[in-house]
């Protein structure tokens, strides 16, 4: 498994074709997008567009890092990126930090990323992010990272519903379809029937907070 990451405040979009807004990042080595890829960058919101070619220019260089074929990145019917059939991976970013994980298919069964920032989750989405039995367990102060648990078990969701279509889930799945708690680092889903349990872990830092969710290949415990 790599990780990838990048500043996508870093992606120069002042070029008039996107495809050649890689060639100031030499940490990623000065790739830039393939013109299948620049097709689908948002032209409207600069935002946007820095945060979708940060994207793509981290997965190249962690495709490469496996030795996968780095061809474009496209899109899904349901807007998840399209990853070559022998790769599993997951993309996560906000304006100031976007994160890349990608595995070959031999290595990892499925794979999900999610990275929030290291602030409280507001009280007013707790009752639709949150299950009965977290809040309950928040109340009485059974938490392991303090104020950041409800936003840390949001992250841990989004992580969860990525690695779930990763490999291959085809149901539909809401907020309180999965439970979690902490372990430390570690992340201990129980999932409603018939959702599959898996493995998980976080990183708590000052300004950031990452979850990823991964599976062994089919044919592992």
């Amino acid at each position: 498994m790599r990780l990838t990451a990048l500043d996508p405040a870093q992606v120069d979009t002042r070029s008039p074709h996107p495809a050649q807004a890689g060639a100031c990042l030499p940490q990623i080595g000065g790739r830039s997008l393939h013109p299948a890829e620049a097709a689908l960058v948002p032209r409207s919101d600069l935002l946007r567009k820095r945060q979708f070619i940060a994207g793509r220019l981290c997965a190249r260089a962690a495709l490469r890092e496996i030795g996968a074929e780095a061809g474009p990145l496209l899109v899904r019917p349901d807007g998840s990126p399209d990853w070559p059939a022998d790769v599993r991976g997951s993309i996560s970013h906000k304006p100031r930090l976007c994160i890349v994980a990608v595995g070959s298919a031999a290595a990892v069964g499925g794979l999900g990323i999610d990275l929030e920032p290291a602030q409280e989750l507001p009280q007013a989405v707790w009752r639709s992010v949150l299950t009965d039995g977290e809040q309950a367990r928040i109340s009485i102060g059974r938490i392991h990272h303090g104020r950041l648990e409800p936003r840390l078990i949001f992250s841990a969701k989004e992580s969860y519903y990525k690695w779930y279509r990763s490999a291959g889930g085809l149901h539909d799945i809401g907020f309180h379809d999965v439970e979690v708690d902490f372990r430390g680092s570690e992340i201990r889903y129980h999932p409603r029937e018939p959702l599959p349990t898996t493995f998980g872990r976080c990183v708590v830092g000052g300004k950031w907070l990452i979850t990823i969710t991964w599976s062994n290949p089919l044919n592992e415990s």
